[in-house]
């Protein structure tokens, strides 16, 4: 049987229990953007901390494994301890790892989480060796053996992937979904050129305005054009139909977004928007699903869970509406 495989980052997670921070809220015209506060010049007592294992790559290849399916997880990690566990904790979980990268010179990265009030945490994260994934990596991998490639954030050297990993999945005929990183959208042009071969493209509410302003400002799409048409699912009228960004002047709607990506490749196109729900884009039909209602520890790793949960149940031959339902409840869990 083929497998699935997840590329990008691993990392291990050091959460901080502190509830102490103070958080400012800036009020903008169509948004309100929330800072934590900490005092300068004190000691911070911290009544506990924990560590896990993080990172696009692991994180979706662990969703996956757990849906039944069989996943190679690829990523780099430093020559050291650290790195060591997050291989043995993927073997324990079923995740096969016999091409992962070890990049001497290089620490594993780590990622330092500190929570809110609101419990949308803060990341501090150290990249490390996950910068440095590149296609030598990738010279005796087989692609013929994976019917499904997930792309998930790629950072520093290791963005130059993106194009060269679509090439060869296109050459196959492998499907692929992608995840990329706000950086990877704002700097350089390997996500814009790598659309065509994307079939599930997964972004959360900045990322993807971000995306929709890349296309505008080189003039490859126009603020004003026909829009999808579409009948909306869902009772009442969510947060991004009412508003999703502007541009010049000119108010750019969901369905201006959702038109110009399906134009440019992707089939099937997510929007995740934090505690509010998930938008899912088709050519023919827009869904939305609410977020569960359930009491919140903290938000860090959700759009993985969603994104891999839903790619999962797809592959596994259930409807779109089936998938978006169970990527919602995993999400929440």
């Amino acid at each position: 049987m083929k497998k699935l495989c997840t590329i990008g980052g691993a990392t291990q997670d050091i959460f901080i229990q502190y509830e102490g921070a103070e958080t400012m809220h800036l009020h903008k015209k169509h948004e309100m953007t929330s800072y934590l506060l900490v005092e300068q010049g004190i000691k911070v007592d911290v009544p506990d901390m924990w560590y896990a294992t993080g990172g696009g790559a692991t994180n979706t290849a662990c969703a996956l494994v757990r849906l039944g399916l069989p996943v190679e997880a690829f990523f780099a990690v430093g020559d050291d301890r650290v790195g060591q566990t997050i291989v043995d904790f993927l073997m324990n979980e079923g995740v096969e790892t016999s091409h992962y990268a070890v990049k001497k010179g290089f620490k594993t990265a780590v990622s330092f989480i500190i929570p809110s009030t609101e419990k949308n945490n803060v990341a501090f994260c150290y990249r490390g060796a996950t910068r440095e994934l590149v296609c030598e990596d990738f010279s005796d991998v087989e692609f013929s053996d994976f019917s499904f490639l997930y792309i998930t954030s790629l950072a520093g050297r290791s963005r130059a992937l993106l194009p060269s990993l679509i090439k060869k999945a296109h050459e196959l005929g492998i499907p692929v979904a992608s995840n990329p990183g706000i950086r990877e959208i704002v700097h350089g042009d390997d996500v814009l050129e790598s659309l065509h071969g994307i079939k599930i493209l997964i972004l959360n509410t900045l990322e993807s305005t971000h995306l929709m302003r890349r296309l505008l400002e080189k003039g490859l799409s126009s603020p004003k054009k026909e829009t999808l048409h579409t009948r909306f699912s869902s009772n009442g009228e969510p947060t991004l139909v009412k508003f999703f960004m502007s541009f010049e002047g000119e108010e750019i709607s969901l369905f201006d977004y959702f038109t110009e990506v399906f134009k440019r490749g992707p089939s099937i196109v997510v929007v995740t928007n934090g505690k509010e729900g998930v938008y899912i884009g088709t050519p023919d039909k827009v869904y939305f699903h609410p977020s569960i209602k359930v009491e919140v520890v903290g938000a860090l790793g959700a759009g993985d869970a969603f994104g891999s949960t839903f790619v999962g149940c797809l592959h596994l031959g259930k409807t779109l509406e089936e998938a978006i339902v169970l990527a919602v409840v995993n999400a929440s869990s």
